[in-house]
């Protein structure tokens, strides 16, 4: 009897120790797919964390570029506004202005009379335009 007591004893300790291996083995498994999960998460993550990095590169370059090109418009629409300046400039160079002329009076009658007074003759041909300017 001792044998097979001893059997009975040796198989329920085999038969617990079956039963609390694959427990254990159950628990590995779940902590295996949870450990792969958590490494293909990092590793989409990461994938994710290089594709928007190269993103973030690629605008940083375009953002360079455009604030050159940026930069380049602006002297040169200094320098066009400058240049407009000076030929507004130029363009009234040979402008006469005459204040408190009748309005009854023809104004290149007026001017040719003045040369003629100050001693600088001018002929018709010589005006290029002659108009009344009113201000309020």
């Amino acid at each position: 009897m001792s044998t097979r007591r001893g059997n009975k004893e040796t198989d329920g300790a085999d038969a617990n120790f079956k039963q609390e291996f694959d427990e254990f083995r159950k628990e590995m498994v779940d902590e295996f797919r949870k450990l792969r999960d958590t490494v293909k998460y990092c590793s989409d993550t990461c994938d994710k964390v290089t594709r928007s990095n190269k993103d973030m590169q690629a605008m940083m370059k375009e953002i360079k570029e455009v604030t050159a090109s940026n930069r380049a418009l602006k002297e040169e629409n200094h320098r066009l506004t400058q240049r407009v300046k000076e030929l507004e400039q130029y363009g009234r160079s040979n402008n006469l202005e005459v204040e408190g002329v009748p309005d009854d009076q023809d104004a290149q009658e007026l001017i040719l009379k003045m040369s003629e007074i100050v001693g600088e003759p001018v002929n018709k041909d010589d005006i290029d335009v002659c108009h009344r300017v009113h201000t309020a």
